[in-house]
């Protein structure tokens, strides 16, 4: 609630400020814009084509494999339920762009109209990702910019600690209780190492966190390398084991290993090799692809297969 008012706020000073909605709302593609794509185009960093089929990816990998995502489905009373979480969901989603979009255009037009507020050296163009931390900062009455800040962390913390909660039972009940290492112990010692566990991934997030600086990139491209590195070879796994029907646990976790190997080179090949390569915004679409196609193919072999299945299969 507190971070939607932040950006209906902004909204509404910066037309204030400006004089009105129509001073922040472009009427023409700006010059220092890029020129827009509309279709495929290998060489272009971002399309519009490229741009909504990585988005529909997106949503697609996240809405049936994420952790949060299972959870709201898990804790319903059946399948109509689930499908009207999903569904509130998705509009949720549309509401947060239709509502974060205006405000970058806002941002945009308002440090346009006042480049003296940026911190020296900057631009608006160049440091585009930093407009609204720079907003809520100068532009942003004192105690609200406050609350503003506190709604961003609460929400980075929320997420962390979903994030470290999942990994820890991760290990702690596909690892340790799975392989027998903790049969023998206590409720008791079973807390103690998943506390443990907590620590150690959330040491490793913030180690991990500390190079994200080296990644190239804006705000959205760093998103994409990072954090939805294994958004869609995730969702392989899944779709494997629900609409493959043939799927064998060597051909799912071959097809998952080119996934990840597709969408790393996608999106790390200029870093690896200073040349260009394919916009970051097809690496899970075709990562994704890839894997269905290389593990629906290996799962015809007949490795991992019992002997039963195998003389089924040739039948």
């Amino acid at each position: 609630v507190i971070l939607f008012g932040g950006a209906i706020l902004t909204l509404i000073l910066i037309s204030m400020r400006l004089g009105g909605v129509t001073a922040w709302w472009p009427t023409h593609w700006p010059s220092e814009w890029e020129s827009p794509v509309w279709g495929f185009s290998s060489t272009a960093r971002v399309t519009f084509l490229g741009a909504a089929l990585a988005q529909f990816t997106w949503w697609t990998c996240t809405a049936g494999s994420d952790q949060m995502a299972i959870q709201r489905y898990l804790s319903t009373r059946d399948a109509p339920a689930a499908r009207n979480v999903l569904l509130i969901s998705l509009l949720a989603n549309v509401a947060v762009v239709l509502i974060l979009s205006p405000v970058g255009l806002a941002l945009w037009a308002y440090f346009r109209a006042h480049p003296e507020l940026l911190q020296a050296g900057r631009t608006v163009l160049a440091d585009a990702d930093k407009l609204f931390p720079r907003f809520i900062e100068v532009g942003m009455p004192a105690g609200i910019s406050g609350l503003v800040v506190a709604g961003l962390l609460a929400a980075a913390m929320s997420s962390l600690s979903s994030g470290v909660n999942s990994s820890c039972s991760i290990v702690t009940v596909d690892f340790i209780d799975r392989f027998g290492w903790g049969r023998r112990r206590g409720e008791l010692d079973h807390v103690k190492t998943a506390r443990l566990i907590s620590v150690f991934v959330g040491l490793v997030v913030i180690a991990l966190a500390s190079g994200v600086g080296m990644v190239q990139g804006n705000l959205l491209e760093v998103a994409f390398k990072v954090v939805n590195l294994l958004t869609a070879p995730l969702f392989g796994l899944f779709f494997m084991a629900l609409f493959v029907r043939w799927a064998t646990g060597f051909g799912t976790i071959f097809g998952a290993v080119v996934g990840v190997i597709v969408v790393a080179a996608i999106n790390y090949w200029p870093d690896l090799t200073q040349r260009p390569g394919i916009s970051f915004l097809w690496a899970m679409p075709l990562g994704f692809i890839a894997q269905i196609v290389t593990g629906s193919l290996a799962s015809l072999l007949p490795l991992g297969r019992q002997p039963a299945e195998v003389g089924h299969q040739r039948s």
